[in-house]
């Protein structure tokens, strides 16, 4: 810089001829913005040669991501498949046989508790009633009549039991038939959807085969099948997890309402029930649910991701390979990969966590893994 201002100042002094004070200081203040100019390009070019010789040194260094060792919540979970169910689902029959007079409902329709469903053809059953009721009255005078004479000690007792029998049978058999009279009459058991009619207006309805099906999509069950070696992980009341397949966005919170009291012994499996709200009628019977449930918690562990977990050539003497990763440190003024050897303990969804080999603190190389080897040197990026 002192070249500079030497010629700045020799050609000032060859170029100045005046004695004016005034013209001589503007020329002191031209020559020195001139200097501050080459000045400032000088520091550029510096500036470049040190940045390239910077980068030069850069570009034989690995770059990595680390992770820092400490404490952190690892959480394990088991994942069983499950199937939704209706807590109230019926296959609706007639208790009598007989003909369908009318189907008072259509597929589709929402309907509420003990409304009429289908009614059933019921001429022979009313002639029935009819006939009793006749009888019925002819039975109660004769036992009011034979009451009044064995209540004054006149006939036999024998008489006054007969009229007495005859009067309660034909009270009983008109209460049989009406009955069944109502029971001709079908009526929803719970409030619910019509959601299929099997049979039509005419044809012959019995017991046991069904006329429709109804079902109540507010209240609805799932029903899963868990390994036994879980059973002392999982008990009711505790909170789970529901994923629906078919919603993948869906997350909800449930309990478990109950677990099975027996094991079975075809699969090793026990039964766990989950009841779920479902108001706005969402999801629907059939549909698969996974059960997302919290076996192991473990509140201060060392976790990495699992796929940085090596295994060594090298087997122990129990056949086992070692296993291992690399975490950086610092040799020579100069960061270095250093391999070391861990034991592993849980791992769920690429989160393993370390019991030994890996001390507080120190920085885990959880990117750029597999570009190094004991001893390589490392530059750490963002």
């Amino acid at each position: 810089m002192k070249r500079f201002i030497v010629i700045g100042l020799v050609t000032f002094m060859i170029s100045c001829n005046s004695d004016d004070p005034e013209v001589i200081n503007k020329k002191i203040i031209q020559q020195k913005e001139q200097i501050s100019r080459i000045n400032k390009k000088i520091k550029k070019l510096e500036d470049i040669v040190r940045q390239s010789s910077t980068n030069e040194s850069l570009k034989y260094l690995i770059p990595v991501k680390v992770k820092e060792a400490k404490h952190e919540t690892f959480k394990h979970f088991i994942e069983v498949l499950g199937s939704i169910e209706a807590i109230e689902d019926a296959n609706i029959s007639p208790e009598i046989g007989g003909q369908i007079n009318k189907i008072h409902i259509h597929e589709g329709q929402r309907i509420n508790k003990g409304q009429l469903l289908v009614t059933l053809k019921t001429e022979v059953t009313k002639s029935a009633i009819q006939e009793v009721k006749t009888g019925l009255d002819l039975a109660k005078k004769l036992y009011d009549k034979q009451k009044s004479l064995w209540d004054q000690k006149i006939g036999s007792e024998m008489q006054f039991l007969e009229a007495k029998n005859a009067y309660e049978q034909s009270e009983a058999r008109l209460k049989t038939l009406q009955a069944q009279l109502e029971m001709s009459n079908i009526k929803a058991p719970f409030t619910g959807i019509v959601d299929e009619i099997f049979q039509k207006e005419g044809e012959l309805a019995a017991p046991g085969f069904r006329i429709l099906q109804l079902v109540n999509l507010s209240k609805l069950k799932i029903i899963a099948e868990v390994s036994e070696v879980f059973l002392p992980s999982i008990h009711k009341g505790k909170k789970i997890d529901v994923l629906i397949p078919s919603y993948p966005d869906d997350v909800l919170r449930a309990s478990v309402f109950r677990t099975g009291n027996v094991v079975n012994p075809a699969n090793r499996t026990f039964k766990v029930e989950v009841r779920l709200d479902n108001k706005n009628e969402k999801y629907k019977p059939n549909m698969l649910a996974l059960l997302r449930i919290n076996d192991l918690t473990i509140e201060e562990a060392i976790k990495v991701p699992s796929n940085i977990i090596k295994k060594d050539i090298a087997k122990t003497e129990i056949g086992d390979f070692k296993e291992f990763l690399f975490i950086s440190e610092e040799a020579d003024s100069v960061l270095v990969a250093k391999k070391v050897f861990v034991v592993t303990g849980e791992n769920y969804k690429n989160e393993s966590v370390i019991v030994e080999g890996v001390e507080l603190g120190e920085k885990i190389i959880v990117e750029g893994f597999n570009t190094v080897s004991s001893g390589t040197k490392i530059r750490i990026i963002n």
